[in-house]
């Protein structure tokens, strides 16, 4: 299938596919330590770059996205010293209704999520992706309304 764009960045959606999706703050990190972790995973991808190709780089592109998404994580779960929003009860409830909101019958299917004091995971799919997608290219609604994640 081909991409679709979000605010400059591609999504791929899959039919029959599971996701598995961080949100954080915006404040839960420094941009500068964003950046700088962003950095490092860029100059690991240049370098595998040099050393592999084909089927071996691609495998070696994605073991570095799961390492750098570990750092990214692990940061997270570990900032004290930065914004912990979420942590505050009525905030939480706020995300978490959002999150109840998500049901089959407006095209997902919710497994679990996990809401932290700064970021929340949430494991999910969309059902019935073909239906939407008769809607025409460029439809970014699902059945019942509002945007959809892709």
């Amino acid at each position: 299938m081909p991409p679709c764009f979000r605010r400059h960045l591609p999504h791929h959606p899959s039919r029959d596919a599971t996701y598995f999706i961080t949100v954080r703050l915006v404040v839960s990190l420094p941009a500068q330590v964003m950046a700088r972790l962003e950095e490092e995973y860029e100059a690991e991808r240049r370098r595998l770059a040099e050393r592999f190709r084909g089927r071996t780089l691609r495998e070696a592109w994605y073991q570095a996205r799961k390492r750098h998404f570990a750092r990214v994580d692990g940061m997270l779960d570990r900032a004290r010293q930065w914004p912990r929003w979420l942590a505050r009860r009525e905030w939480a409830e706020i995300v978490m209704q959002k999150i109840h909101e998500l049901r089959p019958q407006q095209g997902y299917q919710r497994y679990a999520f996990c809401l932290m004091s700064n970021h929340a995971h949430l494991l999910t799919d969309q059902q019935s992706y073909q239906s939407r997608r008769r809607a025409g290219p460029g439809s970014t609604t699902r059945p019942g309304g509002g945007p959809c994640l892709c």
